[in-house]
């Protein structure tokens, strides 16, 4: 139980930086957390070439048609799978002993194809689209032996859907790309295909939301997947919104959407009132995150602000707890009631700050930078109309889908809203409640 003269330099005891809560204390009134209209993350993770029964498969499956599957990207990230490269064929240790050559993939600067990829990548994507080939990455580097010099041409590597793409489609599409290179004037390069799946990489999943065991429950609900969710786009985090509501696809189907309106998904200052509906993998995806730039900053502010006022609190109840003095033997029962309350609320205090101050330094860690708070993409924006038929109302509505790993779903709530706390007026304590 805290004394009056534990109740010295209190700063120190609620183990709070001093320098932040000086910047606290300077917070002078609430910042509310109001979203207002003002006038990209992707990693692939290869299928791993290890000793299990699945991978073996998967080789055996590719070396079928490929000799190489299992050895020409040999030592690159997870050990991916070859499903085709043209050119000329890379060396391989030979003998019933010989281990893999371990190679990895190696950068390229000042090729001269360099200033005119921007187009001639787009055409491979384009191309590929066509083709109906289930691309999901493409990069153009050169391999060596690690350790070595590189070997190889410039590689443009093309990350496809593992198990989608059949030798034969391999070896029409590399010479559809290498034909249309080459009358671009390009020579000296080859193509490959790994298979390989894109994991969307970085950033914590959206925060659990119980408002019986969580903490900071005020200062967490921007950072978990309640409903009127404030988002932005990753681009312009400027202008921000909020989701409206959730839609699963079929009872079949894992893939979430966030329903929002088109103006905070693609703002008009932004985008031509063309709408949007991402159909293909070349299509640049439109992320969006969790909290724009002033609901992130405000977010942080009102922590602050609520720090700043605890401590105020517990000056002003200090000063009342030094009037009481220490407990005395035959004092008033009012007086040793006094100093118990004002006790009982500084310890509350001090647990607040250290609660909040611990949840402010979290999010700092995890949060700060926009690319960690994305949620998703938008794959869906009807045009904005007015006055539409048969009703006459605007149409103003967009599709973001959310990324499965980015969710806990075993604490997601679905389509409720926090309301707050509440008082029930015959009820002994206030309540905190979904609606």
């Amino acid at each position: 139980m805290l004394t009056v003269r534990s109740l010295v330099q209190h700063e120190t005891s609620s183990k709070v930086d001093e320098v932040f809560l000086e910047s606290c204390r300077d917070v002078l009134s609430p910042v509310p957390l109001i979203m207002t209209l003002s006038p990209t993350a992707y990693k692939s993770a290869d299928l791993s070439l290890d000793d299990d029964e699945e991978s073996i498969s998967d080789a055996d499956r590719l070396s079928a048609f490929y000799p190489n599957a299992g050895y020409d990207f040999y030592g690159t990230p997870s050990g991916a799978l070859c499903v085709y490269k043209n050119g000329q064929a890379w060396p391989v240790r030979t003998g019933p002993e010989s281990q893999r050559i371990i190679r990895e993939a190696r950068g390229v600067h000042g090729h001269p194809m360099q200033p005119t990829w921007p187009e001639l990548g787009g055409r491979v994507c384009d191309l590929l689209d066509d083709k109906n080939v289930l691309w999901t990455s493409i990069d153009c580097v050169a391999f060596a032996e690690v350790g070595k010099e590189k070997f190889s041409p410039l590689l443009i590597w093309i990350g496809v859907k593992p198990k989608s793409l059949a030798y034969e489609l391999a070896n029409t599409v590399a010479d559809a790309i290498t034909y249309f290179i080459n009358q671009a004037g390009f020579s000296d390069f080859e193509i490959g295909f790994r298979e390989s799946v894109v994991i969307r990489s970085g950033g914590p999943k959206m925060l659990s939301f119980d408002p019986l065991n969580d903490s900071a429950l005020e200062f967490r609900e921007p950072f978990a997947p309640t409903l009127g969710l404030f988002i932005a786009p990753l681009r312009t985090p400027y202008y921000e919104g909020t989701g409206a509501l959730y839609l699963r696809e079929s009872r079949d189907s894992k893939r979430v959407f966030l329903l929002t309106c088109a103006h905070v998904a693609r703002p008009p200052p932004v985008h031509r009132n063309t709408g949007l509906a991402r159909k293909k993998t070349s299509h640049p995806r439109e992320h969006v995150i969790v909290l724009g730039t002033s609901g992130y900053n405000n977010t942080l502010l009102r922590m602050m602000d609520a720090i700043g006022d605890w401590d105020r609190s517990i000056e002003d109840w200090e000063t009342i707890l030094r009037r009481l003095g220490e407990p005395k033997e035959g004092e008033s029962a009012n007086v040793t009631k006094r100093r118990k309350v004002h006790l009982d609320l500084v310890e509350n205090a001090k647990a607040q700050i250290a609660e909040i101050d611990t949840f402010h330094n979290e999010i700092l860690k995890r949060w700060t930078v926009p690319k960690q708070r994305v949620i998703g993409e938008v794959i869906h924006v009807e045009p904005i109309a007015v006055g539409v038929a048969p009703h006459g109302l605007t149409r103003d509505w967009a599709l973001i889908e959310l990324y499965d790993d980015k969710f806990d779903w075993s604490t997601f709530k679905g389509n409720k809203v926090y309301i707050g706390t509440f008082s029930i007026l015959a009820g002994i304590v206030s309540s905190r409640s979904f609606g």
